[in-house]
């Protein structure tokens, strides 16, 4: 008797293709969100949240969109592609 577990072929893993987002990155959809709010002290977090899921598709998870735009507030500051205008930190309590 042969033994059936080496001679048959490993089956592969089939992936499937990664779905692009139906939405912008965050960063640009912050910028235009400033820009569309035109604030002279600079805009809250919650108004710029407020605003991308007025204006964009990103699903109705408010948790989960929220840690994504505190990462990208916190990286655009970091990186130089936003400015803070008071406070440090995402929540301005940091």
């Amino acid at each position: 008797m042969a033994d059936t577990a080496t001679t048959t072929p490993a089956k592969k893993k089939v992936t499937k293709p990664k779905v692009p987002a139906a939405h912008p990155k965050y960063v640009d959809m912050i910028r235009a969100a400033l820009e569309s709010l035109k604030e002279r002290g600079g805009s809250s977090r919650q108004a710029i949240l407020k605003y991308i899921m007025a204006n964009y598709k990103v699903g109705n998870d408010v948790n989960s969109i929220n840690a994504h735009l505190k990462m990208a507030l916190k990286n655009g500051v970091k990186k130089g592609a936003l400015k803070q205008a008071k406070g440090t930190g995402a929540n301005m309590s940091d």
